[in-house]
Parts: structure tokens; C-alpha cells; sequence
């Protein structure tokens, strides 16, 4: 990633080119599991004081209130099953990063990092037994989103 970012009369700006490289290096940092616990938490650390070091003006609020969604970026960006169609993907962890430093009014999307194909094809779930995950399944399902999520995919996919 290029350290030389763009300053304006407003402060520095990230460009979606360094938000997506510096997304990709926080998640794989966080998936070799470098710390004996804590790992999220580290990484949050990091973060803020590396955007610090940019120049950015980031506190630990955001982590904090979003502490949820910051670990689910993690995990979706870790996460792919190529034989279902799932690749890495970090759009989510920008989209918390420009909540950080460019608009603290950015929504985040928490129905966005269901992995939808996953609930399309459960046996490709890993480290889970299906006995044990069925019931979960089947009480999402029946409680709405999972249904949310596979009629918005189905209807916009």
C-alpha cells in the first residue's frame, strides 16, 4: 500500500484503492491468528493507531459500538468455498473503514455478510457438524432471516 495518501484542506482522504489494500492486510493478519487471544480486538488496536499514523482522527467508538460487525468483516473477508461460488470479500470491512474515517454516517449492513450460499448448500459447512448445525438452520429459517436474506439474493442476484 502506498502511504502517500491525498491531504486536503479537510484532512487526509483514503482512496478506495488503499481502503480495499489496507482491508486485505488487517484480514490476513487477523486470519493467521498471529496473538494468543485477542486477536480482534489487536487488530482494532492496530488499525485505529495505523489510520492514526496516516493522519486520520479514529477512535475506539466505532469499534466499540460495532464490535459485531467489525469481527463479521473479518470473517467474511477470510471466508471462500470456490466449489459454491464464494470468493474473499473485504467490500464490508471498507465500508467499516470509510465509517471510520470519512462519514460516521455510513450504514453498515449486517444482513450483508450472511453468506447466502451457505445456507443453499449447508453440507459445504466445515468444522460444524450437520447434526448439531441443523437445528440452528432450521430455527433461523423459520425465524425470517435467513429468508430475508435468500428472497433479497434471489431477487437482486
Amino acid at each position: 500500500m502506498d502511504h502517500a495518501y491525498e491531504g486536503y484542506a479537510d484532512g487526509p482522504v483514503l482512496s478506495w484503492a488503499d481502503a480495499d489494500a489496507l482491508a486485505r492486510f488487517i484480514a490476513n493478519v487477523w486470519m493467521v491468528h498471529p496473538f494468543r487471544e485477542g486477536n480482534t480486538r489487536t487488530i482494532a488496536v492496530f488499525l485505529a493507531l495505523y489510520l492514526r499514523w496516516m493522519g486520520f482522527d479514529v477512535g475506539n467508538e466505532p469499534f466499540e459500538k460495532h464490535a459485531s460487525f467489525f469481527r463479521g468483516t473479518l470473517v467474511r473477508a477470510c471466508y471462500q468455498n470456490r466449489s459454491i461460488g464464494v470468493g474473499l470479500d473485504v467490500t464490508h470491512l471498507v465500508s467499516f473503514l470509510s465509517k471510520l474515517v470519512e462519514d460516521p454516517r455510513v450504514e453498515l449492513d449486517y444482513d450483508a455478510l450472511w453468506c447466502v450460499p451457505l445456507f443453499e448448500h449447508p453440507d459445504c459447512v466445515r468444522n460444524v457438524s450437520l447434526v448439531d448445525a441443523h437445528p440452528v438452520q432450521e430455527r433461523l429459517l423459520s425465524e425470517g432471516p435467513a429468508q430475508e436474506v435468500l428472497r433479497r439474493a434471489t431477487t437482486t442476484g
